[in-house]
């Protein structure tokens, strides 16, 4: 189980790079018309070669790790999900880009990240054997050096294009015919580079040096019709010579080759690091992650992140194989890296660079995860285990009788409320004057609905395999059903000051349904988080729970925000948020709500287990959300609001009593605490049915075998 969580867990981390990288610099300005129309009609193939190669390689991993991550019976539905998963992305992140000036969106893009995702999945089956039916099995003792070798062969071959002209095998030739000049530091890192090859090749084919002297007839080959690659002396006497070293080490000290490898590597890093060696006393340091990698020429940064990658790798994987404590020698690895970086501040055409460090630190972390796990075994039978959950948890059914008196509590708090003279105009709107009371009553329903639903639908999609998918349609269901009770029991007037009149001469409902459904799925995404987080240690599936939330959360904000603030029919919303509304501004006020869902749940959780579970917990968060949430509002409201010939806050607007009376500092914090304290019983109220029970949670085990095993060995010690 643990592999295929680091699996995971590396996935998450490539589409973070990902996304990272297709974002960057984020400089976010509103879009004009015509970035719309040339993102949405142009669909030119034509692109450069190095945006080509670029997209291509930005997505390889995503393929390959993808593959591997999911645990799903049928292979060719698990390379459709990824295809499809890496297509969602990719298409959001080009959407994106629209907002970005610095950068230019195309959908042909989408088209070559598709191409990489692809190809990464050929390559993950391509290197990986069949054990069954429709199982993928990854021996993780060959990740490393398969990596090390493909990152190799990229180094040495790209951009991957070729060209059967004579003329470019001529002008290849060119620099070893007529050429005289000689770089050590090159010689040393292609013939690192050779013995490194030869070094992961003896790991897992029974006559490597056939094969590595077949890979160098393959690489100076391509280096004569693969475009813009030539064959100089350093590579061609690097080549050979590491070529040769290897035979020698191989016969003669087979023992020592990893070691050995990993000083050739080590002292050909060092040496390139620091050529040229001219000292300068104004250098800079670039403070910004991969911020080097992302501008310029794509295809000469694409060559040098896999250079990169390849040393990387190779260093901490020789060192994994020579030492006993790895850790230790990956952190002086780490330490060396960035003496480095200092040191090529004081050097003539160096920039010292913050990336090198982090690329160490990522790589050595998905190797030490790999290490010690003889395979992953990608197939449902290593996550469907059977799984031993509390009764109380799994087949509790909220009492009708509770769920009765909840709604009329809520009914009469409604009720009392909006006759109260202080409680602000627009809360009081809420209420119908000609039926308050059935008013009161479906505003009631309303909020026991959005509240609960969500915890038990995070239930239900936990209970077994592949329901988890459907958290999308459940989403959507969340949203319908509480227009549709919204729209019977509020005034039209209310819906009309949150989503605005309608203004694209949609037929019937249409355009107001869908601007409600575009906020109201913040809140839901939002509230399914809290219940995730709150039930992560007692649901079996939780993280492809976890996985599929923030696939809806990454898609669904951008939409939103775009539905909601760009095309807003209404000022009630973006003249609240801070700079007209800003996505900053958006993101604080969702983490704002998301504080206080969350400790409505914990709050929920220490409740239904009449406080024996999590006590402590949710206190402390019912406590702390206060001034977490008051804060994150706070920074994503506006100060100033100029509007009725007065000057007021967001706050003030919500929370005052009327636009003639609004609420001075003191007693505006004194209106917040009380709507917030009100709002986070309302959610743990809702949500208590739910987790009633929850005291036998701590009795949950997973009776896979590992934890068996763990179990009896537990036991047995006691004894």
């Amino acid at each position: 189980m643990k592999p295929l969580k680091n699996m995971r867990k590396l996935l998450l981390i490539i589409v973070l790079l990902i996304s990272y990288g297709s974002l960057y610099p984020l400089d976010i300005t509103t879009p004009s018309s015509a970035a719309w129309k040339a993102f949405l009609y142009d669909w030119s193939m034509q692109t450069s070669r190095g945006d080509l190669l670029g997209n291509i390689a930005l997505f390889f991993p995503f393929g390959v790790v993808g593959v591997w991550s999911l645990s799903i019976r049928n292979a060719i539905f698990r390379d459709i999900l990824v295809l499809m998963l890496a297509f969602v992305l990719a298409f959001s992140l080009q959407l994106a880009q629209v907002w970005l000036p610095s950068r230019s969106a195309a959908l042909v893009d989408v088209v070559w990240n598709m191409v990489g995702t692809g190809l990464g999945i050929f390559i993950a089956h391509l290197f990986a054997g069949r054990v069954g039916e429709n199982k993928l099995t990854v021996h993780s003792t060959r990740l490393a050096p398969l990596a090390l070798l493909i990152l190799w062969l990229l180094t040495e071959l790209l951009p991957l294009v070729p060209s059967l002209d004579l003329q470019k095998i001529k002008d290849a030739l060119k620099p070893l015919i007529y050429g005289n000049e000689f770089s050590f530091s090159y010689f040393l890192i292609h013939a690192a580079g050779l013995l490194a090859a030869g070094a992961a090749l003896s790991t897992f084919v029974a006559k490597p040096g056939r094969w590595l002297f077949g890979l160098l007839l393959f690489v100076l080959t391509g280096k004569l019709v693969v475009v813009n690659l030539a064959v100089d002396y350093s590579i061609l006497s690097g080549l050979l010579v590491g070529f040769l070293v290897w035979i020698l080490i191989s016969k003669l000290l087979s023992k020592k080759l990893f070691g050995l490898t990993f000083w050739v590597m080590f002292v050909a890093w060092t040496i390139a690091a620091l050529m040229p060696f001219s000292i300068r006393y104004d250098g800079s340091y670039n403070s910004i992650p991969f911020a080097s990698m992302l501008e310029g020429s794509m295809q000469t940064n694409v060559q040098k992140v896999a250079q990169s990658l390849f040393i990387y790798t190779g260093l901490l994987w020789f060192v994994q194989k020579m030492v006993s404590r790895p850790n230790l020698a990956m952190s002086i690895l780490l330490f060396w890296t960035c003496l480095l970086e200092l040191i090529q501040m004081l050097l003539l055409g160096r920039t010292a660079d913050i990336t090198e460090p982090i690329l160490i630190i990522l790589i050595g972390w998905s190797l030490t995860s790999l290490k010690g796990h003889q395979n992953i075994q990608v197939s449902s039978a290593l996550t469907a285990l059977p799984v031993t959950m509390p009764n109380s948890l799994k087949y509790y059914q909220a009492p009708w009788l509770f769920l009765t008196v909840q709604v009329l509590g809520i009914t009469l708090l409604i009720f009392g409320a909006t006759h109260i003279s202080s409680v602000p105009y627009n809360v009081k709107e809420l209420i119908s004057q000609s039926s308050p009371i059935k008013s009161a009553l479906l505003l009631a329903l309303t909020f026991s609905w959005v509240l609960s639903f969500p915890a038990w639908a995070t239930k239900y999609l936990a209970r077994s395999e592949g329901k988890y998918v459907l958290m999308p349609a459940f989403i959507f269901i969340h949203g319908i059903i509480t227009w549709i009770i919204l729209h019977i029991s509020v005034p039209p007037e209310s819906i009309h000051d949150i989503v605005g009149s309608p203004i694209l001469n949609w037929p019937w409902e249409w355009e107001r349904i869908g601007r409600f459904m575009a906020l109201f799925v913040l809140w839901s995404v939002t509230l399914f988080g809290a219940v995730m987080i709150t039930l992560r240690t007692w649901v079996p599936n939780y993280s492809r729970l976890l996985w599929m939330w923030i696939i809806i959360s990454t898609l669904l904000f951008p939409v939103s925000y775009f539905v909601v603030i760009k095309q807003a029919a209404t000022d009630n919303l973006y003249e609240l948020l801070d700079g007209g509304g800003t996505p900053v501004a958006c993101m604080w006020v969702v983490a704002g709500i998301f504080v206080l869902a969350l400790a409505g749940t914990q709050l929920a959780r220490a409740a239904g287990s009449r406080f024996q579970v999590g006590a402590i917990q949710g206190i402390l968060w019912g406590i702390i959300s206060f001034p977490l949430t008051y804060l994150a509002l706070n920074a994503g409201f506006e100060s100033y609001i100029i509007k009725y010939d007065q000057v007021f806050s967001a706050f003030q607007f919500l929370l005052s009593q009327d636009r003639a009376h609004y609420a001075e500092p003191t007693e505006l914090l004194l209106r917040y605490a009380i709507v917030h304290g009100v709002l986070l019983l309302t959610i743990a109220v809702c949500q208590l049915p739910f987790f009633w029970g929850a005291e036998s949670a701590s009795a949950y085990t997973s009776t896979s075998p590992t934890s068996e095993h763990k179990r009896r060995r537990r036991s047995k010690a006691r004894a």
